[in-house]
C-alpha cells in the first residue's frame, strides 16, 4: 500500500497535494519550496486574501458604509443609536458637526461628560493630560538656568570696562582718570542688562572713591564697544558680545575661542561730568579753607599769614564746558606739611593766652593754557611751609 504525504500549495487559498515518497522527495528538493519548522498554521493576518480583506473593510468604512461603532478610548459606550448611526465630530466652535461616517474625538478636544477628571493626590481635580512632570518644570527651568549661566561653563570669556569722556570737537574718546576695570567669567551669551549691571558694579566702586561718592545713575551711562557702537538690550536680550568670541572655521561653522578678552565702554555725559568737577573743587576749597586754621596744644592758635608759602599741590581737570584748566588743591589728607624749628621771642605781657599770627602771601596762579587732551592729574609742589610765631607768654 503507497503512503501518501500532503505538501501545502504557496497561495494559502488554494488547495494542497497529496504526493507519493518519490514526488514529495522531488518538491522537498526544489529551490522554490519554502520549508516550515511547526505543522501549525500560518497566522491569517499574514495570509494575502486577508489583507486584501482588511483593506475592503477599511474602504467600506471610510465611506461610511458599514455600521461598526468607533469610539475614543474612554468614551461613554451607553450612546443613542442615532449617534451611532450619523456619527459627528465634537470639539468644533459651532457644536456637533454631522459627519456621514462613526463619531470622531479631535485630539484635545474630548468630552469631560465621557472622561473623568484625572485626580492626582493633593491637587484635586487636574486637565487631561496632566503629568507629574508639569509639576516640577519651574524648578527644573530654573536650575537649567543658573546652569547655563554658571562659572563653570565652558563660553565664557573676560570683560574690560571702560570710563571714557567724548570731548566736544574730539574724534578719539578719552579715559577718565584710570577708572577701568576687567571682570573674568563673563558668559558670552549674556544679554546687555545683565552685562551692564554686572559691569557697573565693577566699577562703580572706583568711581566713588575719585569722585567723593558722586552719584552715577546707570541710566545715565551708555555701553558702547570698541567701535563705539552702543549696546541696547534685543528680544530676546542674549548674545550681545557673542560675536567677538566666535570665529568662523573651515566650514563656515562658528568657533569658541577660549581666553578671548573684549572691551566695554561706559560713555559718561559731558554734562554729568561738569557737575561732577564742580562738586569735587567745592569740596576741595572748603578742605583748604578748614586746613587754613589749625588749633595748638594750651589752646595756642596758629594763623596763616599771607608772607608765608604754604606746601598746596594742584589738581589741573581738563574743564569741557569752559575749555581751561581747574586748578583744585587736593584733601588735607594728602597734604603733607613739613613745618622747619622756629625762633620764639618772649614778650613780657599780662595776657595769659598767647596768640601767633603767621601771615601767607596769596599763592601764585597759573595761567589758563590750552585744554589738554587727556583729563590726567597733574600734581605741582611749592616750597616747604616757613612759620614764624610771635607768642606771648605769660609770667610766671
Amino acid at each position: 500500500m503507497a503512503v501518501l504525504k500532503h505538501m501545502h500549495n504557496k497561495d494559502h487559498s488554494k488547495p494542497g497535494r497529496d504526493l507519493c515518497q518519490r514526488c514529495y522527495q522531488y518538491y522537498l528538493d526544489k529551490t522554490g519550496t519554502v520549508r516550515r519548522s511547526s505543522a501549525a498554521p500560518t497566522q491569517a493576518w499574514s495570509l494575502p486574501g486577508h489583507r486584501k480583506d482588511v483593506q475592503k473593510r477599511i474602504a467600506q468604512a471610510q465611506r461610511g458604509h458599514v455600521n461598526n461603532d468607533v469610539q475614543a478610548v474612554g468614551a461613554n459606550s451607553s450612546r443613542g443609536v442615532q449617534d451611532q448611526a450619523a456619527g459627528y465630530v465634537t470639539g468644533t466652535t459651532s457644536g456637533p458637526l454631522q459627519t456621514p461616517g462613526p463619531t470622531i474625538h479631535l485630539p484635545g478636544n474630548i468630552h469631560r461628560n465621557n472622561i473623568p477628571p484625572v485626580h492626582v493626590q493633593g491637587r484635586g481635580p487636574q486637565p487631561v493630560g496632566y503629568t507629574a512632570a508639569h509639576a516640577s518644570y519651574p524648578a527644573v527651568r530654573h536650575e537649567r538656568i543658573q546652569q547655563a549661566y554658571s562659572t563653570h561653563n565652558a563660553e565664557v570669556g573676560v570683560v574690560e570696562v571702560r570710563m571714557v569722556l567724548k570731548l566736544p570737537g574730539r574724534v578719539q574718546e578719552q579715559l577718565i582718570h584710570d577708572l577701568v576695570e576687567a571682570v573674568d567669567h563673563i558668559p558670552v551669551h549674556i544679554g546687555a542688562v545683565d552685562l551692564k549691571r554686572t559691569l557697573y558694579d565693577a566699577v562703580i566702586p572706583k568711581w566713588n572713591a575719585w569722585t567723593r561718592n558722586f552719584p552715577l545713575p546707570i541710566e545715565k551711562i551708555a555701553m558702547r564697544d570698541r567701535l563705539w557702537v552702543e549696546l541696547k538690550p534685543r528680544n530676546p536680550d542674549c548674545d550681545v558680545i557673542a560675536r567677538y568670541f566666535f570665529k568662523s572655521g573651515k566650514n563656515g561653522a562658528l568657533t569658541f575661542k577660549p581666553g578671548t578678552k573684549t572691551i566695554i565702554q561706559f560713555h559718561v555725559p559731558n554734562e554729568l561730568y561738569n557737575a561732577m568737577l564742580d562738586k569735587r573743587e567745592a569740596d576741595e576749597t572748603a578742605d583748604v579753607a578748614v586746613a587754613r586754621r589749625v588749633t595748638g596744644r594750651e589752646g595756642v592758635v596758629v594763623e596763616l599769614d599771607d608772607d608765608v608759602e604754604l606746601s598746596m599741590a594742584a589738581d589741573f581737570t581738563v574743564g569741557i564746558s569752559k575749555g581751561k584748566k581747574r586748578a583744585r588743591s587736593l584733601s588735607p589728607a594728602s597734604q603733607q606739611e613739613d613745618f622747619e624749628s622756629s625762633d620764639i621771642e618772649e614778650i613780657k605781657s599780662p595776657v595769659k593766652s598767647a596768640k601767633s599770627k603767621v601771615t601767607k602771601p596769596p599763592a601764585k596762579r597759573s595761567k589758563a593754557g590750552s585744554s589738554l587732551r587727556t583729563p590726567r592729574t597733574q600734581t605741582h609742589t611749592g616750597s616747604k611751609v616757613h612759620l614764624r610765631v610771635e607768642a606771648t607768654l605769660s609770667e610766671c
